[in-house]
């Protein structure tokens, strides 16, 4: 993330998940990531919307997931571990994506699924 205050960017990647809440200091809120900027030392959040978690499915952009970003730019997007692969007609699988692709065969179907070539922007 970026700090919309003074444009520095996060020496760190910064993961938000929705399962996660932390205490926004001098707040009775919370958000899904909370950071200090250590160049301007303001306060940003991130939460994930909810209800806005979605899937993808075929080969061009959907809206994959909406984040409320108060004080902060996203930059950049790292798919890491964690997914759930949902083939149609086929099986279900845990994928890690940190390599940004996956593959598996599909005893169900009996081919060969995969993901690859991942592409993502923020709108």
């Amino acid at each position: 993330f970026k700090c919309a205050q003074c444009d520095e960017v996060s020496e760190r990647f910064i993961a938000v998940s929705a399962d996660e809440k932390e205490e926004i200091p001098g707040s009775r809120g919370s958000a899904n990531a909370v950071v200090t900027c250590k160049l301007c030392k303001r306060t940003y959040t991130v939460d994930i919307v909810p209800g806005s978690v979605g899937s993808i499915k075929g080969e061009s952009f959907c809206n994959l997931v909406s984040l409320e970003c108060r004080g902060a730019v996203p930059v950049e997007f790292d798919p890491q571990d964690g997914w759930a692969i949902e083939v149609e007609g086929g099986g279900k699988y845990d994928a890690d994506l940190s390599e940004k692709e996956w593959a598996d065969f599909d005893e169900n179907i009996k081919e060969a699924v995969s993901i690859q070539d991942m592409h993502w922007r923020f709108q």
